[in-house]
């Protein structure tokens, strides 16, 4: 039984538009009323033609949420565990970040909530930003060291 080119086309188009992963395109194949014995078959297939490949959509995932974003490691992570990226292609989307880059990026963070919380006491201040800054994915000694740095 060969593939629908129909359904070929809309997957085809749905990984043109940007780089997805496999289980984006899994659930558009649920969306398209695909029968799942034939899911293997798409997936090859967009694979074989270079419309998907986990890899690469890590990589732009990492780097559009550090970028755009300003996502730290572990948030990235996160976001790639829960599209379930394998653990080797997200350590090789991590090394891509430059560690120069990631604490370039929070120290402009930690300038800035310094500023938004300029009002509140030393100890209120390190307790926001260390907070905000974690749930932005950065480690907490990594937040805690610029923070020191910071207030030298």
């Amino acid at each position: 039984m060969s593939l629908d080119p129909v359904v070929i086309e809309k997957l085809e188009a749905y990984c043109a538009y940007q780089e997805r992963c496999t289980q984006q395109v899994l659930d558009k194949l649920s969306k398209l009323d695909v029968p799942s014995a034939r899911f293997d078959d798409h997936l090859h297939h967009l694979r074989t033609a270079g419309f998907l490949d986990d890899g690469r959509f890590a990589k732009a995932y990492a780097s559009g949420r550090f970028n755009l974003k300003s996502w730290g490691p572990y948030r990235i992570r996160q976001g790639l565990k829960a599209l379930r990226i394998p653990d080797h292609l997200i350590q090789g989307a991590l090394s891509e970040l430059e560690s120069t880059e990631l604490e370039e990026r929070l120290t402009r963070l930690l300038e800035r909530k310094m500023e938004q919380w300029s009002h509140l006491s030393k100890p209120a201040q390190r307790q926001r930003i260390v907070r905000s800054l974690t749930q932005k994915g950065y480690g907490m000694r990594e937040v805690l060291d610029a923070w020191e740095a910071f207030c030298r």
